[in-house]
């Protein structure tokens, strides 16, 4: 597959708003023959960001699935990459500082990923949703049906949270607080195959009986 020639790399007008830091991938564009990588910046102020994940060979097509954000420190971003199959991938990584109120999220930084072999199996990223971009850390990160489900372990760190929980399909598995984190077991055994919604929740308001999702896993 030919490298895509249309597509603009690099730093967008916005990226010197951020003052970031490309930690692991200062080149826009590179080749890897890692299929699961992470990219970390360093943020030294909170944003609010999300990003798109193109797969170049396959027309053109998004992979939601294939692309994670989480806060491992407080200043610094991990973006983690699962890429089904060899070719060209395009990152587009969108982001402003938390406490500005505009509609719109631009676009700062666009990676061009060339992935010449498969090292690693592929499990897809859960669904993230707004509150969880806000500085939210979860384990673990993706659900292998293929393991064993009787007793998966969760934690989660999940900034301003009063409480979390785990939802599988209509039952509520509440975590507990352990410092900084949520922790529990949450029995999954039950949902290969089944179209069972799993998700992670927490209350973020002031009322502690009302939950926001975070998460939707793809099981």
């Amino acid at each position: 597959m030919a490298r895509p020639s249309s597509v603009q790399i690099g730093r967008m007008s916005g990226f010197n708003n951020l003052n970031w830091d490309l930690l692991s991938h200062p080149d826009a564009e590179f080749t890897t023959k890692d299929n699961v990588f992470k990219i970390k910046i360093k943020s030294p102020t909170a944003v609010k960001t999300t990003f798109q994940l193109i797969q170049h060979a396959a027309g053109e097509k998004q992979i939601p699935e294939g692309v994670f954000v989480d806060w491992e420190k407080d200043d610094e971003i991990s973006l983690r990459l699962a890429l089904p199959e060899p070719g060209w991938y395009i990152l587009h990584i969108f982001a402003k500082p938390i406490d500005d109120e505009g509609a719109s999220l631009p676009g700062v930084f666009t990676y061009l990923i060339n992935l010449t072999d498969i090292k690693k199996k592929v499990c897809p990223y859960p669904k993230q949703f707004a509150d969880f971009k806000k500085g939210c850390l979860v384990k673990p990160r993706f659900i292998d049906v293929s393991k064993d489900l009787s007793k998966v372990p969760f934690k989660i760190r999940a900034p301003g949270g009063k409480a979390v929980a785990v939802k599988v399909g209509d039952e509520w598995f509440h975590l507990q607080n352990k410092g900084d984190s949520w922790e529990g077991d949450v029995r999954l055994e039950g949902v290969k195959g089944k179209d069972t919604k799993v998700t992670v929740n927490a209350s973020m308001g002031d009322d502690s009986s009302q939950f926001s999702t975070l998460l939707l896993y793809n099981v």
